[in-house]
């Protein structure tokens, strides 16, 4: 065995023995035992009725009559100058009327002014550099394009030009392979689903249960609607009148709606 190295061949001798120590608790004056090194009381509630206020007991470090306190009537002023009008106001940080400290704007109107997109404005696609950096910049461009080591491509502009369409006009990126859960999702769905409901007593049609019903389109399901109009918004469908027909429509129980053949199938997917 190497030296310096203590192997045990028996358990140690307080393995498994706690240290109990006893004190007397403050409030009830009863003895009570501990593990801890220090205790003053026994249970919690004992803490609460010694650090408690008690009716007639004064206080420690009581206030005598007459003192004014040195904070009272005082407030933190702090102020600033507007970013947008350029005026100074101030504000408090505590009591009626008071903002935070990281109020910027004097008002409302500076604060949307400042920050909502101005007609007429240009973006700035750069960064403000110092004359220097500036300087840095030029060299190195120019040292990049004389090694052709560059990515710049001449008379290129950035921003759109007057009169180009954008690629995404006029698409549709909401999900557009579930149309029927979102046509689900229209209020003339939910006024038709509705009416629908009414009209067959809020019950089902097949077995004449009042639980867990479902309001299909039958005898021409929402899936055959869709493909015979090539619907691929759900703002289609509000002039289609047959999508919202009430003799389109019939309300089953789930267990009967499970059994039908275009149970499943609602969730047409883009065509």
């Amino acid at each position: 065995m190497p030296t310096g190295v203590y192997k045990r061949t028996k358990s140690a001798w307080n393995k498994g023995h706690k240290t109990v120590h006893s004190f007397i608790c403050q409030t009830c004056n009863q003895e009570f035992f501990s593990e801890r090194t220090k205790a003053k009381f026994c249970k919690r509630s004992c803490i609460r009725t010694d650090t408690q206020f008690k009716k007639g007991q004064k206080p420690l470090y009581a206030f005598s009559k007459g003192i004014i306190p040195w904070n009272k009537g005082k407030r933190e002023l702090v102020r600033r100058i507007c970013p947008t009008c350029k005026k100074e106001f101030s504000f408090v940080l505590t009591g009626k009327g008071s903002k935070k400290r990281g109020q910027k704007f004097c008002s409302v109107a500076c604060n949307r002014s400042d920050t909502q997109f101005k007609k007429g404005h240009t973006l700035k696609l750069r960064i403000l550099h110092s004359e220097v950096t500036k300087k840095k910049l030029s060299e190195l461009v120019k040292e990049r394009t004389a090694a052709g080591k560059h990515n710049f491509v001449k008379g290129h502009q950035f921003g759109f030009k007057k009169g180009s369409v954008p690629w995404n006009k006029d698409k549709d990126f909401g999900s557009t392979e579930y149309l029927a859960k979102r046509i689900s999702w229209l209020t003339l769905y939910r006024e038709w689903r509705l009416s629908v409901k009414e009209k067959d007593g809020f019950k089902c049609t097949n077995c004449g249960g009042k639980n867990n019903l479902n309001v299909d389109h039958y005898p021409v399901s929402l899936a055959e609607l869709i493909r015979k109009y090539k619907i691929k918004n759900p703002q289609e469908t509000k002039k289609r009148r047959e999508f919202w027909d009430i003799k389109n429509g019939r309300m089953l129980c789930v267990s009967c709606h499970k059994q039908t053949p275009t149970y499943g199938k609602n969730f047409v997917r883009k065509v």
